[in-house]
């Protein structure tokens, strides 16, 4: 069994699987495959020993290698030429056993040939996905009790983008240093099961005084780590509420420490077993100025119940390694972080430093004097000239006077050399033409 992956809304070409039957003499095979569909920065590897005519050769993912025939073209090694019964706007990828063209529509048609409109998603887009949400028809072939998809934007949520995500709002005092990034871990408790984590970070821009953060998940603990297990509490709620808006300031008393700082040592040396039994303690004694603390393995928090100060702890690993359990599109070490360790639906490189990009794939080392780098961090996203950092308004003053600065100097330039008392000599008709092309250049 041949399978190609394509990608639904560029056509882009992934990589081909060869499953094989092990036995062929049987009149029904029931195959039960899991396929892991490469990234997109993995490296295709071609090969050399098909003789592909009118195609190139390709190697399945067990190493096998077959001929990817170039578009009209197809056989064993691309020596049948065919026509396309595809519509225009689709991709042609060969022709099936009965001799009937295979296409692959794209997201607004469908049926054998991609000449059927999908009315599903454009008849009436409000009806099927909500705050812009991009509907994706799900295939007539496919076995799903859903005719659609919604890919939904940013800060929205749900089968049809309906639920607006929880919005975190937070500002730092004075005595807070903050780094340039940092970690927001989010805890969700499930009733007689262990709980679920999920990351992200926030870039910290110089100056900038607020951050916030939008998580589409349910969560009960959410708190800060400025990395070195340098953690502050957000918020601990009992009951989620959907579609929220939390606003916090983060103050020295949400720091949480280590359990070292709080315990006396005699507590410290006793059995981890032994030592968690004391772990009330804190919460009861130092309430209200200890809102959390942890140790080696796990995570705690001061909670009022019962008109009392408990203390509820819960696993945490703080040395986890941030690579997307080994399947991490960012490059130049960065870090990779996943909305949930099961079922992740969106994933975030964390740069290190003088890397950027999506996946942390540009750097800024060769580069001495680069406004990108210097401004870069002070540059604030969507936010007006006028509410920008005074370094980034002195640039653009500094940069609107030179150009128009400029552009006169060129003109008077282009006036004077006009003249042709000015233009007897050859240098006179050197500094014209240098002025015209300075115009353009600015």
């Amino acid at each position: 069994i041949h399978i190609d992956i394509y990608e639904k809304i560029s056509f882009t070409y992934r990589r081909s699987f060869l499953i094989p039957l092990k036995y062929p003499f049987l009149p029904v095979h029931r195959i039960a495959v899991q396929l892991n569909i490469p990234r997109t920065n993995d490296r295709q590897e071609n090969c050399l020993d098909q003789p592909c005519i009118h195609g190139q050769c390709i190697r399945y993912l067990n190493d096998k290698s077959f001929c990817q025939c170039y578009h009209e073209w197809t056989g064993k090694y691309c020596t049948i030429p065919y026509r396309c019964t595809c519509s225009s706007d689709s991709l042609c990828i060969g022709i099936s056993s009965n001799n009937r063209s295979i296409c692959i529509c794209p997201l607004h048609k469908w049926g054998s040939q991609c000449l059927l409109h999908n009315t599903i998603c454009y008849s009436n887009q409000n009806a099927t996905c909500q705050n812009n949400g991009k509907c994706i028809h799900i295939d007539e072939n496919i076995i799903s009790d859903k005719p659609f998809i919604c890919i939904c934007p940013k800060g929205f949520s749900g089968e049809r983008c309906e639920i607006v995500d929880s919005k975190i709002i937070l500002s730092f005092h004075k005595d807070i240093i903050l780094p340039q990034i940092m970690f927001v871990h989010f805890i969700r408790a499930i009733d007689n099961g262990p709980h679920e984590n999920g990351s992200t970070f926030k870039t910290i821009l110089a100056n900038q005084k607020s951050v916030t953060i939008q998580w589409p998940h349910p969560f009960h603990v959410a708190f800060l780590d400025f990395f070195n297990n340098n953690y502050y509490l957000i918020i601990v709620q009992n009951k989620y509420n959907p579609s929220t808006r939390i606003i916090r300031t983060i103050t020295r008393l949400d720091h949480c420490k280590h359990i070292s700082e709080i315990l006396n040592e005699t507590i410290m040396k006793l059995h981890p077993l032994r030592r968690i039994k004391y772990y009330q303690l804190p919460c009861q004694k130092r309430s209200p100025l200890l809102s959390c603390f942890y140790d080696d393995n796990h995570f705690c928090f001061c909670n009022d119940y019962d008109h009392q100060r408990l203390t509820n702890c819960f696993e945490f690993n703080h040395g986890i390694e941030h690579n997307c359990f080994g399947q991490s599109n960012c490059e130049n070490d960065a870090h990779c972080l996943q909305d949930k360790a099961t079922c992740p639906q969106t994933s975030i490189c964390v740069c290190p430093k003088c890397f950027y990009g999506a996946r942390c794939q540009f750097t800024s080392n060769l580069f001495d004097l680069s406004l990108d780098a210097i401004l870069g961090y002070y540059i604030q996203p969507r936010i007006n000239i006028k509410h920008q950092p005074s370094i980034v308004q002195v640039s653009v003053a500094l940069t609107i006077i030179i150009i128009i600065a400029g552009i006169t100097d060129s003109v008077l330039s282009i006036i004077t050399f006009g003249n042709k008392e000015s233009r007897k000599t050859g240098c006179g008709l050197y500094l014209l033409t240098s002025s015209i092309i300075t115009l353009f250049i600015m």
